[in-house]
């Protein structure tokens, strides 16, 4: 059975958030897009995953529209997968603003992994992109997930800008008091092909401008630094220092950007097929691969697509994907807003569309039906192994000269 060859699993959680994140799929000209607001139960859960928790190896809870630590069942759901395998990793990825302080001490204590997206120092940096979140909340929530915590890993990301590199170095130093291990410092998603990203306020009213780090900050940028080794904390410091990352002026505005239109406002419906001719750098692109990568069918070992060690992506509004980025994809194109321009996008759409979109739904199944069903596997992970994937994921995950990373469309 295909269900026997599941290890890990990135489940979306909750669509809820407390933050307005400039590129987030949550937002659209900085309001809040057409999607559904929920989160599950932990009964959900236990349905979902009859017959599959006790072989899962590891659990991610992130999500592309929710923060998981809105959800009110957080701590029983973690508990119950770690009654169904104790051995199970679990990691949750969150802007530390929300939640209850007793749930982040209860999941430190638990063994559960964190990762803490905070994206500045201080109340008025970490507002500049984690719009909303409340740094003192952040600090408090920290101290208490580490104050009993027993998670070998633990972790703080900073999105690095220009606008908030002065805080970079007061955020590794309160990492170190606070006993977080590793401090990751992560370039920004999201410019393509702009200057700058416009920023709006949780009520849609645009505030400033965010703008990528000049090039002296490259070599500090996605590295995972840890901080429990005196000699690499201590290193990073005197590096980041002689970069000096001093700013004259918070932030810039300029005039207000108008609100992004889309020429044929339209919404994926599961069952309309589009044309699709590809541009000619993803064409060429697509025949100078020699080979396909799939971090899904190969968790351990993404290159080797012979070998079945399957990770699934569930969306919050319960289908089945690969990956959050194929789950993504499909997410923006059911908004009311998708302009049927991202021709990559379009071809992935049909390849779902043939197959019967309502087939990867565990609304009403588990998901263990579901991929012993063998519907995942013919839309996606036997075109990978025929050298025949949809132009998604040939742009997305495929690449023969090793120069791209995971997650990098062309």
């Amino acid at each position: 059975m295909k269900s026997d060859n599941l290890i890990a699993i990135d489940l979306e959680i909750a669509s809820t958030c407390n933050a307005a994140c400039p590129v987030c799929i949550r937002r659209q000209s900085g309001e809040v897009a057409d999607f559904q607001q929920q989160m599950r139960t932990l009964e959900d859960v236990k349905r979902i995953f009859d017959g599959v928790a006790k072989q899962i190896q590891h659990i991610q809870l992130c999500g592309n529209y929710g923060d998981p630590m809105t959800c009110a069942e957080i701590l029983p759901i973690c508990q119950w997968f770690k009654e169904q395998n104790p051995f199970m990793s679990i990691r949750i990825a969150t802007n530390g603003g929300i939640g209850k302080p007793d749930h982040y001490r209860q999941l430190g204590k638990l063994g559960v992994e964190m990762v803490f997206g905070v994206d500045g120092a201080s109340n008025e940096i970490l507002d500049l992109h984690r719009v909303n979140v409340n740094y003192d909340r952040v600090v408090r929530n920290m101290k208490e997930y580490m104050s009993e915590c027993t998670s070998i890993h633990h972790e703080w990301q900073y999105i690095l800008f220009d606008e908030n590199k002065c805080d970079v170095i007061d955020a590794v130093k309160k990492a170190k008091e606070l006993g977080i291990k590793i401090f990751y410092i992560r370039h920004p998603n999201g410019f393509a092909d702009q200057e700058a990203i416009p920023v709006y306020n949780f009520g849609g009213k645009f505030t400033h401008w965010l703008t990528p780090v000049t090039d002296e900050w490259q070599p500090w940028l996605d590295q995972h630094w840890d901080l429990t080794k005196e000699h690499t904390f201590t290193n990073l410091l005197n590096a980041l220092e002689k970069v000096e990352p001093i700013y004259k002026e918070k932030c810039y505005t300029a005039d207000v950007p108008s609100k992004y239109t889309p020429d044929e406002p339209m919404s994926y419906d599961g069952m309309t097929l589009f044309d699709v001719e590809l541009e000619p750098h993803m064409v060429d692109h697509i025949s100078s691969m020699t080979h396909q990568e799939c971090y899904s069918l190969n968790f351990h070992n993404n290159k080797d697509i012979q070998t079945e060690m399957l990770s699934i992506f569930i969306s919050h509004d319960n289908y089945v994907y690969p990956c959050c980025m194929i789950g993504s994809a499909v997410s923006r194109a059911k908004q009311n807003d998708y302009d049927g321009h991202q021709q990559h996008i379009n071809d992935l759409l049909n390849v779902i569309t043939v197959n019967e979109y309502e087939k990867f739904s565990v609304a009403e199944r588990s998901l263990k039906d579901v991929l012993d069903s063998g519907i995942v596997h013919e839309t996606y992970y036997k075109q990978l192994q025929q050298d025949n994937a949809n132009a998604y994921c040939k742009l997305t995950c495929g690449k023969c000269d090793g120069s791209r990373s995971q997650y990098q469309v062309v």
